[in-house]
């Protein structure tokens, strides 16, 4: 005689225990946003710590640091898998981190060209640089991205 109430209870266990594992893994959309958002956190962290703007010029090397930060964060999030939805959010994020990108490196040639009287074409290019980490962070925020959405001390001037 065969026991098949021992094979029902096996089969039954596997799937409940395919079930708990399918419910302990991350969507890519998830796991990707939190990778994200731990990068961003180290963005902000040094955008105020050791690659905080002075208001000298050391800042052209400063900026430069920053760039690469933020190209590394772009790189970053290419690399890894595609999310389920938001692709079109993620795309316009990425574009608006190559933005402040570029605009944090125009502010690093204006300010290695800087010449006496040119603090207004440097108020205007540091403008641009608030601007555009603004706009990274509404993007980010639409990704659903949180810590990468808090752009706010990303552009803080020297005082």
């Amino acid at each position: 005689m065969v026991n098949h109430s021992s094979g029902r209870r096996r089969l039954l266990a596997g799937a409940a225990l395919a079930l708990v594992l399918a419910g302990c893994s991350s969507s890519p959309k998830e796991e990707l946003s939190e990778s994200a958002d731990a990068k961003c956190g180290e963005v902000t962290s040094r955008f105020t710590g050791d690659l905080a703007l002075g208001g000298s010029s050391g800042d052209q090397k400063v900026l430069e640091e920053r760039r690469k930060l933020l190209d590394q964060l772009q790189d970053q999030v290419r690399g890894m898998a595609a999310p389920e939805s938001g692709q079109a959010e993620l795309d316009t994020w990425l574009n608006e981190l190559g933005k402040l990108s570029a605009e944090m490196d125009d502010l690093r040639g204006q300010l290695q060209n800087a010449r006496l009287g040119s603090d207004m074409v440097l108020a205007m290019q540091y403008s641009i640089v608030k601007e555009s980490a603004k706009e990274a962070g509404a993007s980010a925020s639409r990704f659903g991205f949180t810590t990468c959405a808090d752009t706010s001390r990303w552009a803080e001037l020297p005082n």
